[in-house]
Order: C-alpha cells, then sequence, then structure tokens
C-alpha cells in the first residue's frame, strides 16, 4: 500500500509543478462568490490554495444539482 501512496503522491507532484500559478473567482446567481489564489512551488512541487475574500458558509446547497427524473 505505501507504494501505492507514494506513487500517487509523486504523479500529483509531476502535475502540480506543470501548472501555473493564478487567481480565479465566480461569482452565484445568489451573490456568494468563490475566490481562489493558487500559489505554486516549483521547487517543492507544492501548491498552496488559499480561499481568502470567499463568501461565508450558506444555509442552503450551492453544490447539488435537484434529482430529475426519478429518486434513490
Amino acid at each position: 500500500m505505501q507504494y501505492v501512496q507514494d506513487n500517487a503522491e509523486e504523479a500529483v507532484r509531476q502535475v502540480v509543478a506543470s501548472l501555473e500559478e493564478g487567481k480565479f473567482s465566480c461569482k452565484f446567481d445568489s451573490g456568494e462568490e468563490v475566490k481562489v489564489n493558487i500559489s505554486i512551488d516549483q521547487q517543492k512541487r507544492n501548491a498552496t490554495i488559499d480561499f481568502t475574500g470567499t463568501s461565508s458558509q450558506v444555509k442552503k446547497n450551492l453544490n447539488a444539482t435537484a434529482l430529475v427524473g426519478g429518486s434513490t
């Protein structure tokens, strides 16, 4: 199992090392906004994801769609 975990970590670090830093935001129809600032350390192959400025948590569910055409 340790080999699988180590291999997965290396695969993710390789992808992270190829990414570029950036700032992104997405505003919902209801007014809430998600802001993300991604910093990449190329040497460590490490990413820091910062959600500073994102709207506060809300009581309603923003990331699930309504069930259509049946039930579970």
